[in-house]
């Protein structure tokens, strides 16, 4: 039987994250807090915890820098999740703000401030659902000394307006949100280059494939049947070449807990070469 093939447009994304996972998850943080819990880090740690359904103690495969292997469930996840945070807290130290594209529910956000991202920076969650956004403010309110704020935010109508003139250096990141993205605007990166003069940027998107031809962990086909972003690497080299970003270290295939559909690392920046 021909199945329809997906095309992965806002009408998906809000079915998907704005009626189904990311109301679940407000619930799942409610009854928490209604349970009794009070601090952030617990209640995030519990919600991550359901989210990911770590309970499974079956040994997975998962792809870690390029190389196929069988972890249990928990370990994928906490490995995963804490390699991508090291990398984060290395890149933010100094930072005076850290914004977040496509934020989701804010766990990686509030999880990079927890684990010692910069104590004083003001965070940003740019998330294109309503019901994302409610989740971060929601937790927000168990962090008072934390200064985060919620935005709307579209890849394909990118308007950074609320976030001023950002003054000193600034880390922008994603992670698996570009890929909700076939073919991402090169106006994200222009947009973003109005925001400061120092833009240190990452991504962990599925995007090893674009770099070469055979690799494990991503593919065009897999990409292609599920209307993943197609374009990123093209896109960044783009700019490069126009002068608008600089690429830096990039590792293709450095995580996925999907062995078809793993994470690669891209460093870029804009402004004054720091070295």
């Amino acid at each position: 039987m021909n199945l329809p093939r997906l095309v992965r447009n806002a009408a998906w994304i809000d079915r998907e994250y704005g009626t189904e996972k990311w109301p679940a998850v407000l619930s799942r943080i409610e009854s928490e807090v209604s349970a009794g819990e009070t601090e952030l880090a617990r209640v995030i740690s519990r919600v991550k915890r359901w989210e990911a359904d770590t309970a499974d103690p079956q040994p997975r495969s998962v792809v870690v820098d390029g190389r196929s292997m069988k972890l249990p469930r928990c370990f994928a996840l906490h490995g995963g999740t804490g390699s991508m945070t090291e990398n984060l807290i290395a890149l933010a130290d100094g930072a005076d703000a850290v914004i977040e594209l496509g934020s989701g529910w804010g766990f990686n956000l509030f999880h990079l401030w927890l684990n010692g991202g910069p104590r004083t920076a003001r965070y940003f969650a740019l998330e294109y659902t309503e019901a994302g956004r409610r989740c971060t403010e929601r937790l927000a309110v168990l962090a008072p000394t934390l200064d985060i704020v919620a935005q709307p935010f579209d890849y394909h109508a990118v308007d950074l307006g609320g976030l001023g003139s950002i003054e000193g250096r600034v880390l922008v990141f994603s992670c698996f949100s570009i890929d909700q993205i076939p073919q991402l605007p090169a106006a994200v990166y222009r947009a973003l280059a109005a925001v400061a003069d120092r833009i240190q940027g990452i991504h962990f998107e599925p995007a090893g494939w674009q770099m070469a031809e055979a690799c494990v962990g991503s593919s065009a086909e897999y990409a292609g049947r599920h209307d993943y972003n197609r374009n990123l690497w093209p896109l960044l080299n783009q700019l490069q070449a126009e002068g608008v970003l600089r690429i830096g270290e990039v590792i293709p295939e450095f995580f996925g807990q999907n062995p078809e559909n793993s994470a690669s690392m891209i460093c870029w920046s804009m402004g004054p070469d720091e070295g």
